[in-house]
């Protein structure tokens, strides 16, 4: 017996938590044990609970954790032929991004290395979005990126690391694609206070294929590194240079630069 619609609904909603090893969502998991087997090879199930129970299991103590990890196999095994079956409503079911993301930890499960889980993950969500047809979404980097967005959507900052610093290598459907991973890539960095930070955003500022909006966004955090840094001067600099190309900018985006520009000249 699989679990009902809200239960699976209650474990999505704990995701984040396993990002820690919160003991109140290994708790809930716990509880559910009993039909965890027959939730992990449903078909087509819930490939979001399949991925949350998969991350899970190394801090899981039950005996049962094989057979469950063996149902997950399965039904990943067989998301070809059910996302390939032409029924529309089968990726609302099975979600590129969320099979990618069980594949990987199943992956990770069975000993595999960070870049070869990565490919599993990748192989997998491709074929789910090549099946939609229209050719877009399919490239490696785009691809990874969108395994990226879901991991950080439900709170698995780790993962989202992992994938986004794979898709940086690319290649994406849309060549301005890559200075938005650049800038990401940034971000992140900024955020862990890591040395590489400034180069992955000169990379966006500085791209020829990179839309406005990336590049101001760039060059607006690359000023307040420098300005941290005890460095106006350069602060300045990349402000200076966000607002020359920020025309296409909503006004309150413009209205905060030249704020942040007037702060540094009291300064």
């Amino acid at each position: 017996m699989a679990l009902n619609a809200h239960e699976r609904a209650a474990l999505v909603e704990l995701a984040a938590s396993l990002e820690d090893a919160d003991p109140k969502a290994l708790a809930t998991l716990a509880d559910l044990s009993s039909r965890l087997e027959g939730e992990m090879a449903a078909r087509p199930g819930s490939d979001a609970v399949r991925a949350i129970v998969l991350r899970a299991i190394p801090e899981l103590e039950h005996a049962d954790t094989l057979r469950w990890r063996e149902a997950a196999r399965g039904a990943l095994d067989d998301y070809a032929t059910d996302v390939g079956s032409g029924d529309p409503t089968m990726l609302l079911a099975r979600h590129p991004a969320w099979a990618g993301l069980a594949r990987y930890e199943l992956a990770r499960l069975d000993g595999d290395a960070g870049a070869t889980a990565v490919d599993r993950a990748e192989r997998i969500a491709r074929l789910g979005f090549a099946s939609v047809g229209d050719g877009r979404g399919t490239q490696r980097g785009t691809v990874l990126w969108a395994l990226s967005e879901r991991a950080d959507e439900i709170g698995w900052r780790s993962r989202a690391r992992v994938f986004l610093q794979a898709a940086s290598e690319g290649p994406f459907d849309d060549p301005s694609d890559a200075a938005r991973i650049a800038l990401l890539r940034g971000l992140s960095d900024a955020e862990d206070q890591a040395s590489g930070a400034a180069e992955w955003l000169e990379t966006a500022a500085r791209s020829p294929d990179a839309d406005a909006r990336t590049r101001v966004h760039a060059r607006w955090v690359l000023s307040a590194l420098a300005r941290d840094a005890g460095d106006p001067d350069t602060a300045r600099s990349w402000l200076d240079e966000a607002l020359e190309d920020c025309a296409s900018e909503p006004d309150a985006v413009r209205e905060r630069l030249q704020e942040a520009r007037r702060a540094l000249e009291d300064s």
